[in-house]
This record gives structure tokens, C-alpha cells and sequence, in this order.
């Protein structure tokens, strides 16, 4: 057999099914995997591979590109180690000694633990000669630290001699700006590591995008396919300039406004002709109403899926409005997070305005021209599929037909709804029975005894609290069994459990079965059973 078949063999073989790397939708493609889970996988692949190479030198030419294709940085030695075996190759590995194993690469995620992240050095090596690379994934893992350079002992790697040292935030800028002039990336995750300072100033986030993000991003622009921006406030740094103060100019600043204006103002929302990104399709960020204003100049002709994270998005604000009158009749798939749902992204942007309650944007000099709400049904016409996290707490009024979502209270073509974490409604609401019958009771709550209500068969009499415990998700059910509102629903119920759910489960079943109770379900539960069976 030739040898691109044999390399299109060994990549079969010894590459997971569902690598990290994905390229379509954000939660419907991968596995339901954790963390752990998927670097184990990654672990056993490398090892597979490295097994190849040691077969023959024949094997060894053919596997060596398929080993360096995928890089996983697990933790700062991990990077260091592989910068090293990039500046100087081991000899004698193949019949081209000294080759360059970084035109191999294609796909970099960093992701390591908090105390153990990548210094940004490391990262400079890769990618000066990963001169091919296609997706770079970073989930809040660069170290960064006040005396950070590129001769900083943290890192073995000795920097050149003509090369000045660098300060952190012209080390994250190069880094940036590498990964975008390649013109082949296709698949970006970057985090932004200046929420502080993006937090501190009104206006400034705007500044980031229009000044920082936006020229790196337009070099770009001919393969971006999926681009995901994320803010991380745990790595504050205040011993030194900021990123933004090295990449933007002090006098191009946007004024500071007072929370009491009426309404919402852009300064810099006629000055940018937005991006051009002809092949992106993905969009995820980090970000609140107000920043996704600035993201509505974009010119993105084949944007299909969407991801916010914040949990800001209860009601349909002037920047979302915005965003989805010019962009949302592209949307397949919107998928709105909690901010505190995700691990590391545990930050909090600009406050809502005081002009939340406004229609639209207002430019300065101009009278302001109010633009009526719409519905997402009438933003989002093409809305396939809705993908968000439970609500543990409802912050709407319960009737008896809730909405799944506050914003999605109706939709003729929707067809999928994905309901994260919905196992945490259940087991609060078993708690909460649990707790009442021990006579204990919840902060906030009253102790009062519970009254029991009688019905029609006394068999079936239960406690008013057993049936408030889950009044929320059985509401929401009969919303998404109701064909006046959802009329193309096809799977109205899909949950999408953490990694602990089936330990959850099987706790529960076990003290279940050692205390069997008369009344643990609530009302018309035999219903929701039939539902999710």
C-alpha cells in the first residue's frame, strides 16, 4: 500500500471518534464526556501512536505526522517539553533526521488546571513553526504573572539573543496575532485575560473589539469557520500596563457615561464597517447585552449557530434585539449558558444600563428612533434547535403553561429543545421533600408543617410541598406539549446530564429501595414519566 493510505490508516485507528476539536455545532456533536474523560482518551491515543512509530523506520516516517497532528497541553511540562523536541529534533527518529515536526500540527488545545497552567513562551515556540495550523483552543490555561518574559525561569526554553524580553501582554498579543496571519486558522477559542480592566471602564469592552480583536481577526478571515471568545477574571494582573493599554491608543478611548442616561449609547458604532467573515458559521462569546451591539456590524453570510454565555439574557434587550434583526434569520442553533455553569468562566461583565428597558441604540446628535420588540420567532425564523440550561430558581412568574425559556415562549419551526442540568430541579425538589420530613427547612424558607391536601383517592394524598417541588419543570412540560406553541417539536425532552448524574441517580434509587414512600412523586407525575420514557 502507498503511503498516504497508510497514514490515512493509522489516523483511523488511533484517533478518538469524538476528539475535542470539533467544527460544528457546540453541544449536539460531542459526547456527553468530562474532562477527565477526554483526556484519558487523548493519553491512550498518544500512546497508540508512539507504539506505531517504534515498529519501523517505514512506520515511524508514516505515524510521525499523524502523532504530531493533534496536541493536547495538559499542563505547563507538557508544553515546554514539546517546544524543546521542536527546537532541537531528535536525530535518528526517521530517514529525515532533523525534519521539522511542526508543519505537522494542526490542532492545538490547551487546557490544564488552575495551578498548573502554560506559560505563554511555550505557546511562542509552537506556533512559530506550526505554520499550518487549523483550530487553536484555549479554555482559560495561559499562566500569566507580573515579572512574565521570555526569559522567565518558569519556562526551559532559552529565548533567542537578538530578541528583546517581551512583557506578558506583548507575549498574548504575539500570540494572537501569529494565530490569525497564518491566514489557515480555522477554529478559534481564545480568552481574553483582561476582564478586569474591560469591567472597570464602560465602553472599553467595545474598545477591544474594535481596536484589539478586529484587525488581528480580519487576517483571518478567508477559513475562520468557528470563533468562540470568552473573558477570564481570574488571572488579574496589576503590576504592570494592560493588554489594552499596549494595544490601544490612550486617546482613543470611549468616554465614561453615567448609568442614568436614557438610553444606551455607541460611540464607536458608525466608525467600524465590521468584519467580513465569509465562512464563519460558529459564534460563541462570552458577553452581555450591551457587547453584543458591537458585534452586529459582521458580516458573517453563513452564520448558522450561536452560543451566549451569560446570564443576562432573560429578557430580549436592545443589544440581543439588534444582533438577531441583522443576523437571525441565519440561525439554525441557539444555545444560551450560564456563566456559572461552565468551569473557569466564573466572571461577571458590565452591569445591565439603565436603557435595558430601551428598544434600540441611540447615535450621539441624533433623536432617538425607538424600535419596536419582536418575538424569536420573528428574529430567529430558521430556529431549529434551542439549547440552555435549567433554572434551578424560576425568575418569572409559574402558571400553568410556562415557557421554557422566558424568550422562547412560542416557535413555529422549532424542533429540538436541550435542557441542560435538569437533574439538579429533580434532586432539589428531593431534597426539599427530605428535609421538610426531617423537619428541617431551607435558608429562606418558613418552617411550617406541611398540610396535606386530600384527594379523590387516598392513596394518592400528598403533601402541598411535594407537588411546589417540582411545579416548575412539570409547567414547563405541559409548555412544550401544547402544539399551539410548538407545533414541529420532535424530541421535547432530551436532558443533558453532568458527569455525576448517573452516580445521582443511582444514590437516589438506592434510598428509594431502603425507604420505599407512599408519596415521592408529585401530581400527574405518571404523565412526565410516559413523556421522558
Amino acid at each position: 500500500l502507498p503511503n498516504e493510505l497508510w497514514s490515512r490508516i493509522f489516523y483511523f485507528c488511533s484517533t478518538p471518534p469524538y476528539p475535542p476539536f470539533v467544527s460544528s455545532a457546540f453541544s449536539t456533536s460531542p459526547p456527553q464526556h468530562s474532562h477527565s474523560c477526554l483526556l484519558e482518551m487523548n493519553r491512550t491515543s498518544m500512546w497508540l501512536k508512539c507504539q506505531l512509530t517504534l515498529v519501523s523506520k517505514r512506520w515511524c516516517s508514516i505515524a510521525t505526522p499523524v502523532l504530531f497532528q493533534h496536541i493536547w497541553i495538559a499542563n505547563g511540562r507538557d508544553a515546554e517539553r514539546l517546544a524543546r523536541v521542536l527546537e532541537t529534533p531528535i536525530k535518528h527518529t526517521s530517514p529525515r533526521s532533523g525534519e521539522r515536526f511542526g508543519l505537522y500540527i494542526r490542532h492545538i488545545h490547551v487546557e490544564t488546571p488552575t495551578y498548573d497552567r502554560c506559560p505563554p513562551q511555550p505557546l511562542l515556540t509552537l506556533l512559530e513553526h506550526a505554520s499550518c495550523i487549523r483550530t487553536f483552543s484555549d479554555i482559560h490555561s495561559i499562566r500569566r504573572s507580573p515579572n512574565s518574559s521570555t526569559g522567565s525561569e518558569s519556562c526551559t526554553v532559552l529565548p533567542r539573543p537578538a530578541s528583546p524580553p517581551m512583557t506578558d501582554e506583548e507575549i498574548m498579543t504575539f500570540l494572537l496575532d501569529r494565530l490569525c496571519q497564518t491566514g489557515r486558522i480555522r477554529r478559534l477559542c481564545w480568552t481574553v485575560y483582561d476582564s478586569d480592566a474591560c469591567t472597570s471602564r464602560r465602553g472599553l469592552t467595545e474598545a477591544y473589539f474594535r481596536q484589539v480583536l478586529e484587525p488581528k481577526l480580519r487576517k483571518a478571515r478567508g477559513a475562520l469557520e468557528h470563533l468562540e471568545l470568552s473573558i477570564s477574571a481570574d488571572c488579574r494582573w496589576t503590576g504592570g500596563p494592560s493588554f489594552l493599554d499596549i494595544a490601544l491608543n490612550e486617546n482613543r478611548r470611549l468616554p465614561t457615561l453615567p448609568p442614568s442616561k436614557a438610553s444606551y449609547v455607541l460611540p464607536m458604532a458608525m466608525e467600524s464597517n465590521g468584519l467580513d467573515l465569509p465562512r464563519l458559521r460558529s459564534l460563541k462569546v462570552g458577553t452581555d447585552d450591551a457587547l453584543l451591539g458591537a458585534l452586529t456590524p459582521w458580516r458573517i453570510p453563513r452564520f448558522q449557530n450561536l452560543c451566549l454565555v451569560s446570564d443576562t439574557f432573560s429578557t430580549l434587550g436592545p443589544g440581543l434585539s439588534n444582533f438577531l434583526h441583522h443576523h437571525g434569520g441565519k440561525l439554525v442553533q441557539l444555545e444560551l449558558c450560564h456563566e456559572s455553569k461552565l468551569a473557569g468562566a466564573e466572571y461577571r461583565l458590565t452591569p445591565h444600563p439603565a436603557s435595558h428597558l430601551s428598544y434600540g441604540f441611540t447615535i450621539p446628535g441624533q433623536r432617538t428612533n425607538p424600535r419596536p420588540l419582536h418575538t424569536l420567532a420573528d428574529l430567529c425564523p430558521k430556529l431549529i434547535e434551542l439549547i440552555y440550561d435549567a433554572e434551578t430558581i424560576p425568575t418569572y412568574q409559574l402558571s400553568d403553561r410556562t415557557a421554557p425559556h422566558p424568550l422562547m415562549t412560542s416557535h413555529p419551526g422549532l424542533r429540538f429543545i436541550g435542557i441542560r442540568n435538569i437533574e439538579n430541579l429533580i434532586y432539589e425538589g428531593l431534597e426539599r421533600l427530605e428535609r421538610r420530613a426531617g423537619g428541617q427547612h431551607m435558608a429562606g424558607e418558613e418552617t411550617v408543617r406541611p398540610q396535606v391536601m386530600v384527594a379523590a383517592d387516598p392513596s394518592r394524598a400528598i403533601s402541598k410541598y411535594e407537588g411546589e417541588a417540582w411545579s416548575a419543570v412539570l409547567s414547563q412540560f405541559r409548555a412544550l406539549l401544547d402544539r399551539d406553541l410548538f407545533p414541529s417539536l420532535v424530541v421535547p425532552y432530551r436532558p443533558r446530564p453532568g458527569p455525576k448524574a448517573a452516580a445521582k441517580a443511582r444514590l437516589w434509587a438506592a434510598k428509594a429501595h431502603r425507604n420505599p414512600g407512599p408519596s415521592l412523586e408529585p401530581p400527574n407525575w405518571s404523565g412526565a414519566a410516559r413523556l421522558t420514557a
